[in-house]
C-alpha cells in the first residue's frame, strides 16, 4: 500500500473527503486505496450528473479503477498474429530503408 502526500490531491477530491466527514490535513498523507475510493466517488458524481445514471460499462470501469486493474488490451499482439507476408516484407524494407546505415 502506497501513501500519497495530501498536497497533491486535487480540490474537488479534497471537497469530497471533507464532505464525507473526514479530517483533511494538507501537510498529511493518504493511503492509495482510500484515495482511489474518493476518486471513484468523484468520477461517479461526474458521470451521474452527466447521464443521470451509470451504465454497466461505466460501473465496470470504476470497479477496475478502484482495484487498480488494467482494462485496456495490447492490440499489437493481435496485429502481429494477423499480419500478411506482404505486410511483413514491407515492414522490414521500411525498417531498413529508414535506418542510419541505409541513409
Amino acid at each position: 500500500m502506497d501513501i500519497i502526500p495530501s498536497y497533491s490531491i486535487s480540490g474537488p477530491i479534497v471537497d469530497i473527503i471533507k464532505n464525507k466527514g473526514y479530517e483533511f490535513d494538507p501537510q498529511g498523507f493518504i493511503c492509495s486505496d482510500d484515495l482511489n475510493n474518493f476518486r471513484n466517488l468523484y468520477i461517479q458524481g461526474i458521470l451521474a450528473d452527466e447521464n443521470g445514471q451509470l451504465s454497466a460499462l461505466e460501473e465496470e470501469i470504476l470497479k477496475s479503477m478502484t482495484a487498480n486493474n488494467i482494462i485496456s488490451k495490447d492490440t499489437n499482439e493481435d496485429i502481429d498474429q494477423n499480419i500478411t507476408f506482404g505486410q511483413s516484407v514491407s515492414d522490414r524494407i521500411a525498417k531498413f530503408g529508414g535506418s542510419c546505415p541505409f541513409i
